[in-house]
């Protein structure tokens, strides 16, 4: 493996090992360039990202690799977000300030790509308190579509990425990512079944929490360092042994 890409929320947010300012890993992405050592990497984790842009980003990513570089040289591991989370595309010539603040999230307004000047994203979730958000999540929000939605966002990176026979893996945050309790099997099932679920690993947060000591009530209860690694050396690397050999 030369090019390691890997993509996610909070949960996969690149920190100070991947800034050079600090000796130890903290994400499980940064673990996993800790032990492979790829040539060149790209932690496109995000805070409050929802799976809509994290499936973007892996695609424009990949893409632009492929020009130059031997796709089965990489390496894509991904981990998806809660489904309620969505992004919202506004010009930068608009007038909803007002609406999109107070924001807690840090990552509120995020220009993607870094050439884009028209625009940015905006992210958002049922606990932001700014107006734009309480008004979507009480007016707007659907369950269902919401589901639709990550299940396309998971299909279609999972077609773009075997479409390019790329080696890839998927996790979760959560046991609930997707769906938790709901069903409508009129809209979901069909979609659920076309999912390659072999590449997907346990949800992260419920096997630490399962499987790690360590674990302590932290904000919004993000694994710690240890529990990064630990999750990588258990889960993540047999992994990848058994179905790539690498």
């Amino acid at each position: 493996m030369k090019y390691l890409v890997t993509s996610g929320c909070s949960f996969s947010k690149p920190g100070d090992y991947t800034k050079g300012t600090s000796a130890t890993p903290c994400t499980w992405p940064e673990w996993l360039t800790h032990y492979y050592k790829p040539e060149s990497f790209l932690h496109l984790g995000i805070s409050s990202n929802g799976q809509e842009l994290i499936s973007r980003n892996v695609i424009h990513a990949v893409s632009n690799l492929l020009k130059e570089y031997d796709a089965k040289d990489f390496l894509v591991g991904v981990m998806w977000s809660t489904e309620d989370r969505k992004q919202f595309y506004l010009p930068n010539k608009n007038n909803l300030d007002y609406m999109l603040s107070p924001n807690p999230s840090p990552s509120g307004r995020h220009q993607w790509p870094s050439n884009d000047e028209y625009g940015t994203w905006h992210l958002q979730n049922v606990g932001f308190t700014n107006k734009f958000s309480q008004t979507y999540y009480r007016y707007f929000y659907d369950t269902t579509q919401s589901i639709v939605n990550s299940y396309e966002h998971v299909l279609r990176t999972q077609w773009y990425l075997e479409k390019h026979k790329i080696k890839y893996f998927m996790s979760t945050i959560n046991d609930y990512t997707f769906e938790g309790d709901w069903e409508n099997t009129a809209q979901i099932d069909y979609l659920k079944e076309l999912v390659d679920w072999s590449k997907f690993l346990p949800a992260q947060l419920p096997w630490v929490i399962k499987n790690t000591k360590q674990f302590t009530k932290e904000e919004f209860f993000h694994p710690n360092s240890e529990q990064n690694k630990i999750y990588v050396d258990k889960i993540i690397i047999p992994f990848l042994q058994e179905h790539y050999k690498i």
